[in-house]
């Protein structure tokens, strides 16, 4: 894997103070890394909130896609339900 978007999920359930340390904690974390990681989206699937950023950074990284391809696309999926 070459780049990534890291989503934070269930936004709507934190005060922005607490968001915005999560963000700073993963930034940090994702920086020792040798993907090349676009900043952290945060989402609410509930309340919508997110989604559009989300969306725009999909079709940022998108467009930047090779078309020339040497591994398998992989997408983790963690769902869970209230």
């Amino acid at each position: 894997m070459r780049r990534g978007i890291p989503v934070i999920t269930k936004r709507d359930l934190v005060d922005g103070e607490w968001l915005d340390l999560v963000q700073s904690e993963v930034s940090t974390r994702l920086g020792a890394s040798r993907v090349r990681w676009e900043a952290a989206v945060a989402t609410s699937v509930m309340t919508g909130q997110g989604l559009d950023d989300l969306r725009d950074a999909l079709r940022r990284v998108a467009g930047t896609w090779s078309s020339v391809c040497d591994d398998l696309f992989r997408l983790p999926i963690d769902r869970c339900s209230r």
